[in-house]
C-alpha cells in the first residue's frame, strides 16, 4: 500500500533544455525539512547518466520521465516509446517512479491517447518499474485523456498557481516553472510529492531494487 508522507518532498526537474546542468546542489541547503528529488529526461543520454550519477553521489534520489512525440496516439506507439525508454534507464537505480510525459499529442483522439498511455505504463510495469503519467491538469488530463481509465495510475500533475482541480487524487504536483536551486543555473520546475515512494519502491522491489 502506498502511504502518504508526513511531510512533502520537493522535486526539481531537469527538463530537456537543461540537460547540460551539473548537479552540485547540497542537500537541504536552502529549504529545510524537505527531501529533494531530481527528475531527468533521457533525450540526451550522456547528460542523463551524468546527472543521475552526480545526484546520487550528493544523496539526492532520482526519477525519470520520457517525453513522447505528437504521434504517440495508439497502444503500439506507446509501447514502442516505452521500449526505448526502458533500454535507456535499465542500468540506473531510481528511487522515484518513472513517467510518460504526455504533452505533445493533440486532443483530437482521446481514446487513442489513453491507449498509448496505458500501453506505455503496462510495458514499464511488466519490466518491474513503478510507472505513471505526467500531464497538465487542464490541457492534458482533462482535454487529452480519459481520466476515468487511469484511476489506478500514478499521476504527476502540472498546474501553476493552485493545486490540481481536475486530476484528483494526485501523487505529484508540478507547481512552478520558476524555481531556483543552488548549483543549478537558470530556472527549474518545482514539484511536490505526498507519497513515500522511495520506501515503497525498495520494499516492493520496483525499479531494479
Amino acid at each position: 500500500t502506498l502511504k502518504k508522507r508526513t511531510d512533502e518532498a520537493l522535486g526539481f526537474d531537469a527538463y530537456r533544455e537543461q540537460e547540460e546542468l551539473l548537479v552540485k546542489y547540497k542537500k537541504n541547503d536552502n529549504i529545510e525539512g524537505l527531501e529533494h528529488v531530481l527528475y531527468v529526461c533521457p533525450h540526451c543520454k550522456k547528460r542523463f547518466y551524468e546527472n543521475i550519477s552526480k545526484a546520487t553521489k550528493a544523496g539526492i534520489p532520482c526519477g525519470a520521465y520520457y517525453f513522447v512525440g505528437k504521434n504517440c496516439t495508439s497502444a503500439e506507439a506507446g509501447r514502442s516509446d516505452a521500449i526505448r525508454f526502458e533500454r535507456i534507464i535499465r542500468s540506473v537505480r531510481l528511487l522515484f517512479p518513472v513517467y510518460i510525459d504526455f504533452e505533445a499529442p493533440d486532443s483530437m483522439n482521446k481514446a487513442g491517447n489513453t491507449e498509448a498511455v496505458k500501453a506505455f505504463i503496462n510495458y514499464m510495469t511488466e519490466k518491474g518499474y513503478l510507472c505513471g503519467v505526467y500531464a497538465s491538469d487542464i490541457s492534458g488530463f482533462r482535454d487529452k485523456l480519459h481520466l476515468s481509465e487511469l484511476w489506478d495510475t500514478q499521476k504527476w500533475v502540472a498546474r501553476y498557481g493552485s493545486e490540481p482541480k481536475v486530476c484528483k487524487p494526485w501523487q505529484m504536483w508540478q507547481a512552478s516553472s520558476k524555481g531556483n536551486i543552488d548549483g543549478i543555473y537558470g530556472h527549474v520546475d518545482i514539484d511536490y510529492c505526498n507519497i513515500d515512494y522511495a520506501q515503497y519502491i525498495v520494499t516492493n522491489h520496483f525499479n531494479g531494487f
